[in-house]
């Protein structure tokens, strides 16, 4: 396994997101008319950043995308990948969640043919998370790991 993020990586995006919250009403459910291509937007939804928002992530995102996750996807994917050039991000944001608020989202689809799910924080620091493909994973199912893996 191979971590996909390295955990001071993952404090930094933290950190820098947690700095651009701070005094922020954000939360896409607060604007009825703020409803992505994605049906899930038109649900409540925990608190969400996109990149493009916060100083500094955007440009670590794209170059992650270039040097990493791309590269990943084409190495795992190859017959659907002939090349890392021809992928393209279509939605880049950081979502908290919050024990007090709202649990978990519902079943639901994307409308892109990869999702990345990458969880920013160490499993020691809360309960419960991840993301389920039932037909892939049962809910429960170990998911040991501190950060996303491959």
């Amino acid at each position: 396994e191979t971590a996909i993020l390295d955990p001071s990586e993952c404090a930094w995006v933290v950190a820098q997101a947690e700095q651009a919250w701070k005094g922020a009403a954000i939360g896409d459910f607060a604007d009825e008319e703020n409803i992505g291509s994605d049906k899930i937007w038109d649900k409540p939804f925990p608190d969400r950043l996109w990149l493009r928002e916060v100083p500094g992530l955007l440009p670590w995102f794209e170059h992650r995308l270039r040097t990493r996750l791309f590269p990943m996807l084409q190495l795992l994917y190859p017959e659907a990948i002939p090349r890392v050039d021809c992928l393209r991000c279509h939605d880049a944001f950081v979502s908290r969640y919050d024990a007090s608020g709202m649990a978990s989202l519902e079943v639901h689809q994307d409308t892109t043919d990869f999702t990345f799910t990458i969880s920013l924080n160490p499993l020691s620091e809360y309960e419960g998370g991840g993301t389920v493909m039932p037909d892939l994973r049962a809910a429960g199912a170990d998911a040991s790991a501190p950060y996303a893996t491959v």
